[in-house]
């Protein structure tokens, strides 16, 4: 009875062996069709450490700070776009009793101030020498993401000033991001 179980098991475990084998080779044979980044190519180039993208081509290998806050606009416009157009769908709804149109109204209203207000703000910061920054405002802060190499206490300061100056929170509901 004893062998009979071993006998099985071992024939188990050999098949499964073999299955795994095939695939680890298969792996291998179609990683090297499609031209796909194996471990050791990343491991023996020289740029260790920097982010390589499964499946991509080689020109985007790596991603650069510009990218960031270009999708930082662009999520930003995408998301205000929805919330804008929620809000229009209230407004225009026959059905929407007028207390919901009221705040519809007022928050697209919020919406639209704020946009005009952090363009304000991304303008003056660059016109401080900030490379580049965008700056969101939420309900109750407003953060200011600048790419530089390190600011300094009267860069901090000027760019505080800025967010203050346009907007109606104080210095605490003020937050500087660096990205360097």
């Amino acid at each position: 009875m004893k062998k009979a179980l071993m006998g099985k098991r071992g024939i188990t475990l050999g098949v499964l062996v073999l299955v795994l084998g095939v695939a680890v080779y298969l792996n291998f044979y179609m990683g090297k069709q499609t031209g796909s980044v194996s471990v050791t190519d990343v491991l023996s180039s020289s740029a260790m450490g920097q982010a390589v993208y499964v499946n991509a081509d080689s020109s985007a290998v790596t991603q650069t700070k510009d990218d960031y806050f270009t999708k930082a606009r662009a999520d930003r416009e995408i998301a205000r776009k929805e919330a804008t157009n929620a809000l229009q769908k209230i407004i225009d709804d026959p059905r929407s009793d007028s207390a919901a149109v009221t705040d519809a109204s007022a928050r697209s209203a919020r919406i639209a101030e704020s946009i005009a207000t952090e363009s304000t703000i991304e303008t003056l910061v660059k016109a401080k020498g900030i490379a580049d920054c965008v700056a969101v405002i939420g309900e109750e802060t407003v953060t200011v993401v600048v790419k530089t190499d390190g600011l300094l206490v009267s860069d901090t300061m000027q760019i505080q000033e800025i967010a203050e100056q346009n907007t109606e929170f104080s210095l605490e509901n003020i937050k500087i991001i660096e990205v360097k």
